[in-house]
């Protein structure tokens, strides 16, 4: 039996007819506003523990020698401690990765530059990548935002609590785009890149933003956990921001390289921990490295 249904939208009532199935569909806010307060930044010792395993245990997996264990995952993520609670103002973040149409469309007000590397051709839907420091700035600040500091993205991903993941501490299959570890496959790639793509959780190299609704933070970031190395306004050092203050850390005023966050569709789930961190060149064209942006009024509206 049909009924009618009046839905309250911004745009004013929407009228479901009478007698038929209908889906309503409801559009998530492209903007998350994170409130302020104090978090846990960093990784603990034992979280610091539990990674190199898990980075041991996947390169077992891929094949390596023993010999190989050591060097790549004894020191690998000691830059993500100490762990410290920091307090942070408020402040809102996108809920996904800027994608190829978001960037194209900076493009065609000349706001950004149309480098051809970053692959305005490519699926608009999917996470645009291979764009410099500055150029993620430069399309931030024509949305009226800016790059997230590491703190503020790492409070957005991990939300209160200690979480390894956005969504808790156990690794779970379809909540990100991951990758594996490379593997000296006989025959295989030569470059090795072929080696690191993942197609089990259904895609071999970037997804569509927001294809792993699982894998929402509690405050509903998305893919903070793979398909692309997110920019921050954060300059790397091997002493994180929370090892100098408590008090909103920005890190270091110089430096020759910037914090990424959040692995990629080439990253093993050892590097999709909230709390990794990666150091890159500024002016550096990498493919999976994208960028969301953040800004400072939590009431901001796009």
């Amino acid at each position: 039996m049909g009924f009618l249904l009046l839905v309250a939208a911004a745009a004013g009532a929407v009228t479901v007819p009478v007698g038929k199935t209908t889906t309503l569909v409801v559009l998530s806010s492209p903007r998350v506003n994170v409130p302020a307060g104090p978090f846990r930044m960093g990784a603990s010792t034992d979280e610091l523990k539990m990674a190199r395993g898990l980075c041991a245990d996947e390169l077992r997996g891929g094949g390596a020698l023993l010999l190989e264990l050591g060097p790549r995952c004894g020191t690998r993520y000691d830059a993500e401690a100490p762990q410290a609670e920091v307090w942070l103002p408020a402040f809102a973040i996108d809920r996904t990765e800027v994608t190829v149409a978001d960037y194209k469309a900076c493009v065609k007000q000349d706001a950004c530059r149309p480098a051809p590397d970053v692959g305005l051709g490519d699926d608009g839907r999917l996470p645009v990548e291979r764009v410099t420091h500055d150029e993620a700035a430069a399309y931030c600040a024509f949305r009226k935002g800016r790059l997230p500091t590491e703190a503020e993205w790492e409070k957005a991903a991990r939300g209160p609590g200690r979480r390894i993941w956005p969504w808790g501490n156990e690794w779970q299959d379809r909540r990100g785009n991951r990758g594996r570890v490379e593997r000296a496959t006989p025959g295989g790639d030569p470059s090795g890149e072929a080696d690191t793509l993942e197609v089990a959780d259904g895609f071999a190299a970037r997804a569509p933003v927001g294809s792993f609704p699982a894998g929402a933070s509690l405050y509903g970031v998305l893919d903070a956990a793979g398909n692309v190395w997110e920019w921050t306004a954060t300059i790397f050092a091997r002493d994180p921001p929370q090892s100098a203050t408590r008090f909103d850390p920005r890190g270091p005023m110089l430096g020759n390289e910037w914090v990424a966050r959040g692995g990629s569709y080439r990253s093993p789930p050892s590097d999709l921990r909230v709390t990794r961190r990666l150091g890159l060149s500024p002016s550096e064209r990498v493919p999976g490295v994208g960028f969301r942006c953040a800004y400072d009024d939590e009431k901001s509206t796009p």
